[in-house]
């Protein structure tokens, strides 16, 4: 992020960078004993780091960003769960321009 995050992010890497970014946010369907308390599993630490990334970006990263509902494998998957797909859609929000 010091050195521009994804404004400076060369175009044919941009997509699979944003896309582990995206991952690392919306985290994954919660499971077991804390699933009722907890519905999304997701890093503390690395889930506001790869927030404050996306939004910082000084770049339109937003049709890159709703074109991996269709072209993520992983990101499919996991929107399949309505709370991980909750989190996808802030993301979204968030770089709305």
């Amino acid at each position: 992020m010091e050195v521009g995050g994804l404004t400076y992010c060369p175009d044919d890497v941009l997509p699979a960078l944003l896309e582990w970014l995206v991952l690392c946010y919306i985290g994954e369907p919660s499971f077991g004993q804390w699933s009722s308390h907890r519905p999304v599993f997701y890093s503390n630490t690395g889930a506001p780091l790869a927030m404050d990334i996306i939004k910082s970006s000084e770049r339109d990263i937003s049709s890159a960003a709703e074109a991996l509902a269709e072209t993520s494998k992983q990101i499919k998957q996991m929107c399949g769960d309505q709370h991980v797909a909750r989190r996808f859609q802030q993301v979204l929000d968030s770089i709305q321009k």
